[in-house]
């Protein structure tokens, strides 16, 4: 059984498996819904700029958190929903 979450196109052996599993476990990455319910990370895929920003927003949300800056956090998380309409 796995510790950290894993994606089937993602190698053991890849340079970045372990930080991509470590970022799935935190929330900051989900990869892609697949027809099966599988999850795929799609790690030779150009990234959005909305994906670049939405996984930003998740880590400063958790470095937030961490850091114990509530009212911070609230901030960002209130941006983050204002920008998504």
């Amino acid at each position: 059984m796995a510790l950290l979450p894993t994606f089937p196109d993602v190698p053991e052996k890849h340079w970045a498996a372990g930080t991509i599993s470590l970022a799935a476990a935190l929330g900051i990455v989900g990869g892609y819904k697949q027809p099966d319910g599988t999850h795929l990370f799609k790690p030779d895929q150009t990234m959005t700029r909305a994906e670049g920003v939405s996984m930003t927003i998740r880590a400063l949300r958790i470095a937030v958190i961490l850091a114990g800056g509530f009212a911070l956090g609230a901030y960002v998380g209130a941006v983050y929903t204002k920008s998504k309409g």
